[in-house]
């Protein structure tokens, strides 16, 4: 097992992982840190805890329109992508709303 240690929205972490998903990992995590970026840099009022949540349904939306594509349009469940967008648009919705109630 290796070590790896890095900041993730200004916070540091060590994650320990076998030599072969180092790569994988470092990539993983310079992806969220660039997207987080750029979700921080168009809401500046933003909480860490808020742009995370952000990029990960960014990610989970990401992932599954990859699914999505590679079974031809459509889960196994026979969830349509146009039915996941919408579902993950309400999730936003909901997250910002009760967000801004927060503050």
């Amino acid at each position: 097992m290796e070590q790896l240690d890095t900041v993730v929205l200004g916070r540091e972490y060590s994650f320990r992982c076998s030599k072969d998903e180092k790569d994988n990992l470092i990539e993983a995590v310079n992806y969220f840190n660039r997207l987080t970026s750029q979700i921080q840099d168009s809401a500046k009022n933003f909480t860490n805890e808020r742009v995370a949540v952000m990029a990960a349904l960014q990610i989970a939306s990401e992932l599954m329109s990859t699914k999505v594509l590679e079974s031809g349009n459509s889960f196994e469940s026979g969830v349509s992508m146009g039915e996941i967008s919408k579902k993950i648009d309400s999730i936003i919705f909901k997250i910002e709303s009760i967000l801004k109630k927060t503050k």
